[in-house]
């Protein structure tokens, strides 16, 4: 059990431990949360062959060194762990206290990646570090932090592109590269229209004072517009629908226009950016976060919440109620308004969480052998 009172007197005990699968802590990750937390499958707690989910593993808090910044006077530096990382830790106040992370240990080239998509075959199986916004750069599919480190394209040299040089552009413009440069030597591109130069007979003149036979650059350019449409070019309706296909692929949206595309992605950066100012974070220092949908639903147990999508399936009514491993939970709220909400587990634990008001939260955890852990937390 933490006890204040013996805490830092008792000696700390190490830890090493893998990132699981951000999916399941999908809500930490994406900022609404609050520190730098994860959820660490502990080796030694959590065996090959157990079947405690991820979502329900314990969080990990995050030690940053001192280079890193706490944030004060607006120092500080994300942290860089990926999900499927091996991790290094301590226990602070006993095996039963706060797990804490220190380092990570890096990957190597015969680190051996399955996709977190798959069908694991095991809980310690290793998976990539991909996960929403984070994807591949320049470095590609390379996922390695070792001596040597990793394979970096190589420039292409020599003349392979086939362009000719810039002083045989200005010779074929009539400008002597070694002369002196004098303005007005380069001139205004030529206008061209159905393939023959275009000059306009009164650029100056209003469009609706026109005579038949005249033009100007107005007429000129609604001219090149009807060109370019015969050309297969600035096709409004084509354009259209390749981005729909392309908004389709990179988000799985039923959009069946591009204007309905188009709505629906103001109206997700209009959630993501709600999340963030609620969450009181900067987008820009979060370099894990995505879009996590709010919805309201009601749990098996007529409680209504608000939470993701994936937990109105997994939790709300309709879908299957309770997670499996819990069989009861209980919400109350007193007078104050501090609300407690006591989950017990089939397998004996028993969890209180204590939302008061003024921003605490305390957690209460009793585990099936009745040893009791508590831990309390303020939220600015």
């Amino acid at each position: 059990m933490f006890d204040p009172g013996t805490f830092g007197k008792t000696p700390l005990i190490p830890f090493v431990g893998m990132i699981v699968g951000f999916a399941s802590q999908r809500k930490q990750i994406s900022g609404l949360g609050w520190g730098w937390r994860y959820k660490v499958r502990i080796i030694g707690d959590y065996s090959e062959k157990d079947t405690i989910k991820e979502q329900d593993i314990r969080y990990a808090i995050v030690m940053l060194p001192t280079t890193a910044g706490s944030g004060g006077g607006g120092r500080l530096t994300p942290v860089r762990i990926a999900q499927g990382d091996m991790v290094f830790g301590f226990y602070a106040n006993g095996d039963d206290g706060l797990p804490i992370i220190t380092g990570v240990f890096p990957r190597t080239r015969f680190h051996a990646l399955k996709d977190i998509s798959d069908d694991l075959k095991g809980v310690w199986d290793k998976i990539t570090g991909w996960f929403g916004t984070i994807q591949p750069g320049v470095l590609g599919r390379q996922e390695i932090n070792e001596q040597g480190g990793a394979t970096t394209p190589n420039l292409r040299t020599g003349g392979k592109t086939g362009r000719t040089g810039g002083n045989q552009n200005l010779r074929k413009m009539g400008i002597d590269p070694a002369g002196e440069s004098k303005i007005g030597d380069i001139k205004k591109p030529q206008a061209m229209l159905n393939g023959k130069p275009f000059t306009p007979t009164n650029p100056n003149k209003d469009t609706s004072s026109l005579n038949p036979g005249e033009s100007n650059w107005e007429t000129y350019n609604l001219a090149k517009a009807e060109e370019n449409l015969t050309k297969g070019l600035n096709d409004p309706n084509t354009d259209k629908s390749e981005v729909l296909a392309e908004y389709k692929a990179a988000v799985n949206s039923s959009a069946s226009t591009a204007e309905e595309a188009y709505n629906e992605a103001l109206e997700n950066k209009s959630t993501l950016d709600a999340q963030i100012e609620a969450a009181g974070v900067q987008a820009e220092l979060n370099q894990n976060r995505a879009v996590v949908e709010n919805v309201t639903y009601t749990d098996g147990f007529g409680v209504q919440r608000v939470g993701s999508k994936e937990d109105a399936a997994l939790y709300g009514q309709g879908g299957s109620g309770l997670s499996p491993d819990i069989e009861s939970r209980d919400v109350t709220e007193d007078s104050n308004g501090n609300k407690t909400t006591v989950t017990k587990y089939k397998d004996g634990k028993v969890s209180e969480d204590i939302q008061y008001v003024n921003g605490e939260f305390k957690e209460v955890v009793t585990d099936p052998n009745g040893d009791v852990s508590t831990f309390e937390f303020e939220f600015e």
